[in-house]
């Protein structure tokens, strides 16, 4: 699916002169084009959506009141660190926020990326940075919320913060009626428990909750029931027989001013004894439906940021580079990992890992430079190694997990040492079959 085929847009126009004037350059009027941005973004790789969640809402826009409270705006990761200097997976946890873990205080699914400027070059931005991408692109991310806030400089400026997120068994869907598709989403986040797991299949309730449709195939993209009018609901179901439904609403809302206003025009028709018009707009307006798209999800290649010398070129195979708190699987040629994994004391790792938190990873022909990372849970953000194209998947692994730390770790192929890697090199090169 090329973006060249696309035109997206967000309509929202006011049918009724409302109480309270507003500019059509107002900088909530921003939020659904963000929003559009991204989920075509997302839908381009085969991905699911991301839907308005109120709280998420409330997280960004408490950073970026905070950050518009400074004298000087912060840069970088600094943007992400609030008053009580903690950084958004942290501030979910607190009060009024609370975001739902995945079972344990560590296993939060949230992730926060900024811009300044337009919406356009804050997309774009998102786009050439790598670890930008990861968080835009993770399918365990699948509700969302925006605030946008004038930097009132002479370029005009706006501060862009989103926050993204996922909770145990709630599986979201994006209704797009101009084009009679409805977008689903799914469970990719490592961690199981007592909540629905990846659906495998699907079906629609009325108002009632009462079946509407018969158990259909689980897919990104499928045709909104018929028969719904503006409020229904998707069952899903997973290969376990575990369910979890969801409310559909239409039009689609991505902020509280979208709320706001439908309450002020439902109040307008009222008075007027006139019918109450639509507020919401398009999600995706194209000459024909989206279609499904392929089932890939290789992203398109994005330029990084150095984070290390370039290493020595080797033969083919792959590359581990490690420190502390982040490891790097790197392929030099086009590898089969599929049966690698590694052993450092009583800890092991197995690279089927990866493949089951970012989904469309083929381990068996991985192409060169399509990196692989663990990262120590909480311990922030890390850049990738300019030898990198890009990130696959990242996994997160308490630091009691850490099998590389303790002196040095095996790395094992079918269950046979093929080498062992020095924890003070830092790095190791592995010749594969």
């Amino acid at each position: 699916m090329k973006r060249a085929l696309l035109f997206v847009f967000i309509v929202f126009v006011a049918l009724f002169s409302l109480t309270v004037a507003r500019s059509q350059n107002a900088p909530e009027d921003l939020i659904p084009d963000v929003a559009a941005e991204l989920n075509l973004w997302r839908l381009e790789l085969g991905l699911g959506p991301l839907v308005y969640n109120p709280t998420l809402e409330a997280m960004a826009a408490y950073q970026a009141d905070y950050l518009m409270s400074l004298a000087d705006m912060p840069i970088g990761g600094d943007m992400h660190t609030d008053g009580l200097g903690q950084n958004a997976r942290q501030r979910s946890q607190r009060e009024p926020f609370a975001w739902p873990t995945y079972g344990h205080p560590e296993l939060i699914s949230v992730t926060e990326i900024a811009g300044v400027g337009s919406v356009r070059s804050s997309v774009a931005f998102w786009r050439s940075s790598n670890i930008h991408t990861r968080s835009v692109i993770n399918p365990a991310y699948r509700e969302i919320g925006v605030a946008v806030r004038d930097m009132n400089n002479r370029n005009g400026d706006r501060l862009i913060i989103v926050v993204m997120g996922g909770r145990p068994g709630v599986l979201p869907a994006l209704p797009d009626p101009e084009v009679g598709d409805l977008y689903l989403t799914t469970e990719a986040a490592e961690w199981t428990g007592a909540w629905i797991g990846a659906p495998v299949r699907y079906r629609f309730l009325d108002e009632a909750r009462q079946p509407i449709s018969d158990w259909l195939d689980w897919a990104v993209i499928v045709p909104m029931p018929e028969e719904a009018g503006e409020l229904f609901y998707v069952q899903y179901e997973d290969a376990a027989g575990e369910q979890a439904e969801t409310e559909v609403r239409i039009p689609v809302v991505w902020s509280q001013f979208d709320l706001e206003r439908a309450d002020e025009v439902a109040a307008a028709s009222t008075a007027t004894g006139g019918s109450t018009p639509t507020v919401g707009g398009m999600i995706f307006a194209t000459n024909t439906p989206l279609g499904t798209p392929a089932p890939t999800l290789t992203p398109s290649a994005t330029p990084t940021r150095a984070a290390s010398p370039t290493p020595t070129p080797v033969p083919a195979g792959v590359l581990l580079l490690y420190t502390s708190r982040l490891f790097t699987l790197i392929p030099t040629g086009n590898v089969d990992i599929s049966d690698l994994s590694f052993r450092g004391g009583s800890l092991t790792f197995n690279v089927s890992l990866w493949a089951d938190v970012s989904q469309g990873i083929n381990l068996s022909a991985l192409p060169a430079a399509n990196c692989l990372q663990i990262w120590q849970r909480d311990a922030g953000d890390f850049l990738a190694p300019p030898a990198c194209s890009y990130v696959r998947s990242v996994v997160f692994l308490a630091q009691d997990r850490l099998f590389w730390t303790s002196g040095s770790f095996d790395v094992l192929n079918n269950e046979q040492v093929v080498q062992t890697c020095e924890t003070r090199a830092g790095q190791c090169a592995v010749t594969l079959p």
